[in-house]
């Protein structure tokens, strides 16, 4: 019996894309140990002197997905390390990581952190070039570019059966914690303008209001959870909105979608696999021509480098 632990960004959460990454991670290393024992760990907590002992037991420790890595891990860290990680290797797996926004170099602290925290051995899996050239500036150099783990799946294929017109309803997100009225609010009015229905996904709590002040009319219905969103995939509709993982489900689930770039993430991974992206401060010129045009889903995935970091663990499987 194999036992992986999963560093998980999903626990302890109220974002609702958290979910939607540790699907794919789970997915990932189900797939590589064919029925693992799952450790689940929450990336949010501190862990204890318990944890630690149960941690001992996986011979995998996986970090999985997420913007889980930036230059000053001394405070308001995505992955919760402190000091005492220092004292005990715990050769976590990156799995799809991202880097948390632009940001200056690693800090001395940071870059300590990581040559204890993250595995010598194994090939780290990162979502865009910017966190491995981050994390080459860690003194990390064992990191290949894979995209995020949610996208694996996008194959040529899979994208060849997105429509490429627009449908008569949409699904829209907006995220309150990096608000842009004037053009969120834009973006809001266009799609009411060119749609018949619009729908809102919370992806957290915090959303609701904010749309709710910024919407130019009624949504046809409100979206909170992901049972309910995969429900609403089930229907014909378009994905226009700011919340990256949103708009990757709805990719997954073969409905056209273009993100509204507010920060690196969809920004990064539209540049190196052409996610349909418009950066946020683009709307007024990109929006309304991009939602009324022909859109085809032509992501160009890093299928070499994703076959290369799951084919490392054909061996472990062996034994």
């Amino acid at each position: 019996m194999k036992i992986v632990a999963l560093i998980d960004p999903s626990v302890g959460t109220e974002n609702v894309g958290d979910e939607i990454i540790y699907e794919s991670v789970r997915r990932e290393v189900d797939a590589l140990f064919d029925d693992p024992f799952v450790i689940r760990v929450s990336s949010h907590e501190f862990m204890f002197w318990e944890m630690r002992q149960i941690l001992k037991k996986a011979s995998h420790v996986f970090l999985g997905g997420s913007n889980l890595l930036q230059s000053r891990m001394e405070w308001n860290t995505q992955w919760k390390l402190s000091p005492f990680d220092l004292l005990q290797r715990l050769n976590a797996i990156c799995l799809g990581c991202g880097w948390r926004r632009y940001d200056r170099n690693p800090t001395p602290y940071t870059k300590l952190l990581y040559s204890r925290a993250l595995s010598k051995k194994y090939l780290h899996s990162v979502r865009d070039d910017m966190a491995k050239l981050q994390l080459a500036k860690s003194g990390i150099e064992n990191v290949i570019n894979t995209s995020c783990v949610t996208m694996w799946n996008l194959s040529t294929e899979h994208c060849a059966a997105i429509p490429k017109e627009k449908a008569s309803a949409v699904i829209t997100t907006v995220t309150e914690y990096d608000a842009d009225v004037e053009n969120d609010r834009f973006m809001m009015e266009a799609l009411f303008a060119n749609y018949e229905k619009v729908w809102l996904l919370v992806q957290q709590p915090e959303d609701l209001e904010y749309a709710l002040r910024i919407a130019p009319g009624a949504f046809a219905g409100v979206v909170n959870s992901l049972k309910t969103y995969n429900q609403l995939l089930e229907t014909q509709c378009d994905y226009v909105g700011t919340r990256l993982h949103g708009g990757i489900r709805a990719l997954q689930a073969k409905h056209r979608t273009l993100i509204v770039g507010i920060d690196n993430r969809a920004i990064e991974i539209a540049r190196d696999t052409n996610l349909p992206t418009i950066a946020r401060n683009e709307l007024r010129e990109k929006l309304v021509p991009a939602i009324q045009a022909p859109l085809v889903t032509d992501l160009r995935m890093p299928v070499e480098a994703i076959a290369r970091w799951r084919g490392q663990f054909a061996a472990d499987m062996a034994n």
